[in-house]
């Protein structure tokens, strides 16, 4: 199946001998022939809608924290080495010390995301061949036939990627003068729930379109909220003191 083949799909029935599974075949000089009379034939319906609407509202609630000690202090003591000379010596690390470490929020922003979009078997949405990979893609799982002759097909439907478009912010971190700057940035990419595929299979009478059982109809929706926290960027205070007297 593709966009630009016929799609016909076609139903023959075959003849049995009476109470047997064995096929009825005619001898011809090449081996025996079995005659195939076609019972039903139908081009694949696109653009028929699933009647199932879904519905996405997410929420990204995103942090971002700074942690600091202030200050990071490096406590250097002179070690004298008179067997150098007397007033020869170095100085040489002795211990640190921190402050506390505080955690400051930066900031706190909310970006909701709310999205719907009727399911529809179009070409634009299947997997194998459309050109369009948001938010949903569908392809023809199974082709059957009933006792009748009414050719019926097993679609199955998975959700992709939203089409909202992604909120970018600022990621801020303390310069020199310990003060808050941007430095770089983050995006927050809005997405469906975990878990959610497939999120639909439907029964479609091939020939008049018409969805003869579906796993969902109506709507379908989805809400979720998600917390955007990274890791805190840890910043210092840095001092060094030098104790003890060293050259002059």
């Amino acid at each position: 199946m593709g966009p630009d083949q016929p799609n016909r799909i076609i139903a023959y029935e075959v003849p049995r001998q009476p109470n047997s599974v064995e096929l009825v075949s005619e001898p011809v000089p090449d081996g025996p022939v079995v005659m195939l009379t076609q019972k039903n034939s139908a081009v694949f319906p696109f653009g028929v809608s699933l009647g199932t609407t879904v519905n996405v509202s997410q929420t990204i609630n995103y942090r971002q924290r700074v942690a600091r000690y202030d200050p990071r202090k490096t406590v250097m003591r002179w070690k004298p080495e008179p067997s150098i000379c007397p007033s020869c010596g170095s100085y040489v690390l002795d211990h640190y010390e921190f402050g506390p470490l505080m955690f400051e929020t930066v900031q706190a922003q909310s970006a909701p995301f709310l999205e719907n979009f009727d399911l529809v078997l179009d070409v634009a949405h299947n997997s194998l061949f459309g050109t369009e990979d948001r938010p949903y893609g569908w392809y023809l799982w199974d082709i059957a036939a009933d006792n009748s002759g009414r050719l019926l097909g097993v679609v199955v439907v998975n959700l992709t990627t939203l089409r909202s478009p992604r909120v970018t912010l600022p990621v801020l971190g303390v310069n020199q003068q310990g003060n808050l700057e941007p430095v770089s940035q983050v995006s927050l990419n809005p997405s469906f729930p975990v878990g959610v595929n497939p999120v639909l299979w439907a029964l479609i009478d091939l020939k008049t379109g018409e969805v003869v059982a579906s796993t969902a109809t109506g709507s379908i929706s989805f809400v979720s909220e998600e917390l955007g926290d990274p890791l805190p960027e840890i910043y210092a205070h840095f001092i060094q003191e030098a104790i003890g007297g060293g050259p002059q």
